[in-house]
């Protein structure tokens, strides 16, 4: 039984809160409609307002200190002690750290240069209602249970 209303004539009708406004006798909006143009972005008007979302105080502050530079004991040909990055005397201690035979340490680094690898999910889906053999057996045993006529 259908839902749709029927007018006095038994002809089907649309309520009129779902009138087709601006679409054709396809159901495709025409060129020119009017529909939604009060909601539309405006021009110049940014569809993200608010923008990005600020960084975290600490995520700030991390990448500061890892920008950041530190002397180190070493000295220089003029005699000034060296300067290095924060950031380089990180990576080199997770470095070690790696070769010394952390694991954690292994796996960051490399997550972190090559990206993390993708993994791979094996997965056997049983879909019988797809093998036409067990379709023409299904109809067979319907048949046989609706008493039909094959």
């Amino acid at each position: 039984m259908s839902n749709r209303r029927r007018n006095p004539n038994g002809e089907n009708r649309r309520p009129a809160n779902r009138a087709r406004q601006g679409r054709g006798a396809s159901g495709h909006f025409v060129p020119g409609h009017d529909i939604g143009i009060a909601t539309r972005f405006q021009p110049g008007q940014s569809g993200n307002p608010s923008g990005r979302p600020p960084k975290s105080i600490l995520d700030r502050e991390l990448e500061a200190c890892l920008a950041s530079f530190i002397k180190t004991n070493k000295r220089g040909p003029d005699g000034k002690r060296k300067r290095k990055l924060v950031a380089q005397i990180f990576a080199r201690k997770l470095i070690d750290q790696a070769l010394a035979g952390k694991q954690g340490m292994a796996q960051l680094i490399a997550e972190r240069v090559g990206g993390k690898p993708t993994q791979s999910i094996d997965a056997k889906i049983e879909q019988p209602h797809m093998d036409p053999t067990w379709r023409r057996a299904r109809i067979k045993q319907l048949q046989r249970e609706l008493k039909l006529k094959p």
